[in-house]
């Protein structure tokens, strides 16, 4: 079976809820930045990715400033935020449960930004602790 890119991984993480689940849990009881970098490649190699700190940092950064609407619509279920909140507007009685709804799909996509965000500053740390120790 051929190994995946590290592109994969990362969009799997984006847009898969249950891998995403696994992902956090995976990481959730790393007591130090280096454990968690192992728990990170680990999760990845267990499941047929190819990857190194490296590739996902690159590939995080690379997501991450290319997000658009449309791209997020997909995490948020098929539903840009403008369109939720035309959703809101015509739905009347059911607005505080439609706004709700909206809540969780941004806190979502934040949760998934800032993870991002945390692959690319461990990746970031890994990279100056090396050099460190060369110099």
């Amino acid at each position: 079976m051929p190994k995946k890119a590290p592109t994969e991984f990362v969009e799997q993480l984006a847009l898969d809820p249950t891998f995403h689940k696994e992902f956090v849990a995976a990481l959730a009881g790393a007591s130090n930045e280096s454990e968690a970098r192992t728990r990170l490649l680990d999760f990845a190699t267990a499941r047929g990715y190819d990857v190194t700190l490296k590739e996902l940092a690159a590939v995080a950064g690379e997501k991450t400033a290319a997000l658009n609407d449309e791209q997020l619509s997909k995490v948020s279920g098929g539903l840009s935020i403008s369109e939720y909140e035309d959703h809101l507007n015509s739905i009347g009685d059911d607005s505080q449960l439609a706004n709700i709804d909206m809540q969780a799909v941004l806190a979502r996509q934040q949760e998934l930004l800032r993870m991002l965000g945390s692959i690319g500053d461990i990746l970031n740390s890994t990279a100056l602790a090396v050099i460190r120790k060369i110099a």
